[in-house]
């Protein structure tokens, strides 16, 4: 299998990784996807634990999309960078 490949594959599974279901679970929120909208995402965080667990869900979700990216650009430049980032999304 081509690098290129392989490079879009991590990064859509470096952004499968659900963190802020996992800070819920932590912090002993319980499932998100029954609280409140139903969407697991930092908003949800925000609202049922406070902002500090909230910050640390934005800043772990931008990261997975960074780590995607310099992870492509690592291996390989242009249009596989860009799809590494989408893939993260």
């Amino acid at each position: 299998m081509p690098v290129t490949v392989l490079v879009v594959i991590a990064g859509y599974l470096i952004g499968s990784v659900p963190f802020a279901r996992i800070l819920a679970r932590r912090f002993g929120i319980g499932d998100l996807r029954r609280i409140g909208s139903g969407n697991p995402g930092a908003a949800t965080v925000l609202r049922t634990s406070g902002v500090r667990a909230a910050v640390t869900v934005m800043l772990l979700d931008m990261a997975k999309g960074a780590g995607s990216v310099l992870l492509a650009q690592r291996f390989d430049g242009g249009a596989v960078t860009a799809a590494a980032g989408l893939a993260a999304i």
